[in-house]
């Protein structure tokens, strides 16, 4: 996987949004002289913080459509900082918003995400993830959202629907 291109990237914009200039600045630094972030800031542990993404409106879709790589910065603590093929998806409908990501890590390993209103659906070639989300209790599956934030739920897709995703594109 090619490294993030830090000077042709949003990813540096995207960082003043999420944190203060301060550790913005401070983060751009440490990548800058050491290629990783010496003391990660909590803020910006999330499951997955994409680094960079560019998007065109797609009037027949009725939905924003990325272009080109997708830059990964970090899986939670984990520090990637690559690019990976692969489509995010906004689509804009009438009853609510929809995402999708298809991540490709190489030829035969592959990523799927799909959300929209308080239902995530994932599907990997990775087994392991896909037998840790079928296993998971239905209980733990379910968050309650903070005020203001809806209530969450996960599950498995399927192969069908995630290779489906990503033929629509090809």
């Amino acid at each position: 996987l090619s490294a993030l291109d830090l000077d042709n990237s949003t990813y540096e914009k995207s960082l003043r949004e999420q944190v203060d200039l301060e550790v913005a600045d401070k983060v751009v630094s440490d990548l800058t002289i050491h290629g990783r972030v010496k003391k990660f800031p909590e803020a910006l542990e999330t499951q997955i913080n994409l680094a960079d993404i560019r998007f065109k409106w797609e009037a027949n879709r009725k939905a924003y459509v990325s272009y080109g790589d997708i830059g990964i910065a970090n899986l939670n603590k984990k520090q990637v900082y690559k690019y990976v093929r692969g489509k995010v998806v906004i689509y804009k409908g009438k009853t609510g918003d929809k995402i999708s990501i298809f991540l490709q890590m190489d030829e035969n390993n592959f990523y799927y995400f799909s959300y929209t209103r308080g239902l995530m659906s994932t599907y990997s070639t990775n087994e392991d993830f896909n037998t840790v989300i079928l296993e998971t209790k239905k209980e733990k599956t379910k968050f309650k959202g903070s005020k203001g934030v809806e209530d969450y739920t996960f599950q498995l897709s399927t192969k069908t629907k995630a290779v489906g995703f990503r033929r629509s594109f090809d």
